[in-house]
């Protein structure tokens, strides 16, 4: 019997045909480790901020009982991993409306070369709801840091306020719970990610605390406190 001229071989269409399977498979396969990758990505971000939460919680508990006068800096255990807790009250804080008038020699140490366009920037900033950097500020690891350890549109106060941190103690305040208070809370953990609250107290035990405002960053795995930073710049 007389065979095609073409058996044994793969037609050109039969070629094309294969071609396009095989890429559509290896397009799938990719696509698919891609999604792999995110949804493990995701996951381990979720866990992180899992084991953050809850470092959060337990700092809210120590801060709104503690009988020591604030701000407060301390080491935390929970859930197998090490934090590193900043807590001040805003309200000692320096005001946007006096923000303008920050010290040349206090700029000078947060790492401002600058300082009137600082205080230009700051005052421009009165009606705003956060704190922003002023563009000076951009290499200004210090200023970075520790700008809202002095400074917040919750200050009251008209100058800035004096940073000696100590750990909070542990007490019974349970019938204050430091109601209407409102505070920044940062906490670092082991691998440099941060979780930075503005939070209100509320008076309530069961729910000592509501969030108002919320960064999650990642920066040094060893953060150094800004009244060590401060003095030593």
């Amino acid at each position: 019997m007389g065979g095609s001229e073409q058996d044994g071989y793969a037609t050109p269409a039969a070629a094309v045909i294969s071609m396009a399977v095989a890429a559509m498979a290896i397009a799938f396969i990719s696509v698919t480790s891609m999604q792999a990758r995110l949804v493990r990505a995701d996951w381990a971000r979720s866990q992180i901020e899992y084991r953050l939460d809850g470092a959060q919680n337990m700092a809210t508990l120590s801060i709104a009982t503690s009988l020591r006068a604030p701000p407060y800096r301390w080491k935390q255990s929970a859930l197998t991993h090490d934090f590193i807790i900043t807590a001040e009250p805003e309200a000692p804080k320096l005001g946007l409306d006096a923000a303008d008038g920050l010290d040349d020699a206090l700029l000078a140490r947060l790492g401002i070369s600058d300082p009137a366009s600082v205080r230009a920037a700051l005052a421009a900033m009165k009606a705003r709801a956060g704190l922003a950097w002023p563009a000076d500020a951009a290499s200004a690891t210090i200023w970075r840091a520790c700008a809202g350890a002095l400074l917040s549109t919750y200050g009251r106060s008209v100058s800035t306020p004096g940073l000696a941190y100590v750990e909070p103690e542990a007490g019974n305040n349970e019938s204050k719970w430091r109601a209407g208070e409102i505070w920044r809370v940062s906490i670092t953990d082991t691998d440099g990610w941060r979780d930075e609250r503005i939070i209100r107290f509320t008076g309530n035990g069961l729910s000592p605390a509501v969030v108002i405002g919320r960064r999650f960053t990642r920066g040094r795995k060893d953060p150094l406190a800004c009244d060590t930073l401060i003095a030593g710049a």
